[in-house]
């Protein structure tokens, strides 16, 4: 493999630990989360599976519009877990991490997907 490739694949793989190292939000104290920031979020449940990879998309969204859409059942993760509102706030948790470059959020996304294989993400 090209070193080139090698030094990017070893520069991700520590973006995934940086984001796995991140604070955990439940969803109970979520207003202590960067809710206007833009980033990558991974969640999971209490028992520590990986459920779900995602970004913010749009500048105004941030975290809270995208969270916003997993409760109420318009978002990827909400329709695939087909959990009630109150079932994903006490069993689910989140960390974020926030990345400004929407290229990088996609790129972080793509590769966690790959490498953590969340149950929820296709």
């Amino acid at each position: 493999m090209d070193k080139k490739y090698e030094v990017k694949i070893k520069k991700l793989t520590e973006e995934i630990k940086n984001l796995e190292n991140q604070r955990e939000y439940h969803f109970n104290d979520i207003k202590n989360a960067p809710m206007d920031k833009q980033g990558i979020y991974i969640l999971y449940s209490k028992k520590k599976e990986i459920l779900y990879v995602g970004i913010t998309q749009k500048r105004r969204e941030g975290l809270r519009g995208r969270l916003k859409r997993h409760f109420s059942g318009k978002g990827t993760f909400a329709r695939k877990i087909k959990k009630s509102r109150e079932w994903i706030r006490k069993n689910c948790l989140f960390k974020f991490r926030v990345i400004n470059s929407l290229r990088k959020r996609r790129i972080l996304e793509h590769f966690t997907i790959a490498i953590l294989n969340p149950k929820y993400n296709d």
